[in-house]
């Protein structure tokens, strides 16, 4: 049986979201990697926050998508990306 993917949603790869980001880590730890696969992936830009998440064995990706709603590009590039890949949880 393959793991379930489990997508974490986060706002800023820079340290003020240091706190959520470490949570995720903690919930990534308790988690048997033979059934569950732990994404993260963060929204803005690259930044301290996915290094140390990508450190810790969980898969990172940055999607450019800065300013939410007035930003359809970044939309569209979050949708995309999700599209393409089967989560069986996302959480924000």
């Amino acid at each position: 049986m393959k793991p379930h993917r489990i997508l974490h949603v986060l706002g800023t790869a820079q340290p003020e979201g240091a706190g959520i980001a470490r949570m995720v880590a903690a919930i990534a730890r308790g988690l048997d990697p033979a059934r569950f696969q732990v994404h993260a992936w963060f929204l803005g830009t690259d930044g301290p926050l996915a290094a140390e998440l990508a450190n810790q064995g969980i898969a990172v990706s940055v999607v450019a998508w800065t300013n939410g709603l007035r930003d359809p590009v970044g939309i569209w590039r979050f949708s995309e990306q999700l599209r393409k890949q089967p989560f069986s949880v996302v959480h924000q």
